[in-house]
């Protein structure tokens, strides 16, 4: 336990010198199904709206390189029946966890400013 303690605080002065950036995301979505019916001509699956609701963190270690990770609920919502048989009507809600992490990376140029040596 004092060997963990004792890495950590080496490491707490390197993290020092990075950029830490959290926020939180959300929004609306469309989402439209498609599947191969084949004989079942009379099944209608109808689009529905979803939500989406997260949060996120960026790590920037430098100027130009950083890792993002996001946690994320998405709603996948769709709407099941069929025009023959009306009593079939089902209206799926389906819920997800996504972690998607992505590495973040910009290059940026810096210009001489001409109008200052003229």
């Amino acid at each position: 336990m004092k060997k963990l303690f004792t890495i950590l605080a080496l490491m707490l002065p390197s993290l020092g010198f990075a950029q830490w950036r959290v926020g939180v995301n959300g929004g609306a979505d469309y989402n439209h199904f498609i599947i191969d019916k084949h004989y079942q001509t009379d099944y209608v699956y109808d689009d529905r709206w979803g939500v989406t609701l997260g949060v996120m963190g960026q790590y920037d270690v430098n100027d130009w390189l950083g890792v993002r990770a996001e946690l994320d609920w998405t709603q996948k919502n769709y709407r099941h029946h069929r025009q023959v048989n009306q009593m079939m009507d089902y209206k799926y809600v389906n819920n997800y966890l996504q972690l998607p992490v992505m590495g973040a990376g910009g290059i940026s140029c810096v210009y001489p400013n001409i109008i200052d040596s003229l």
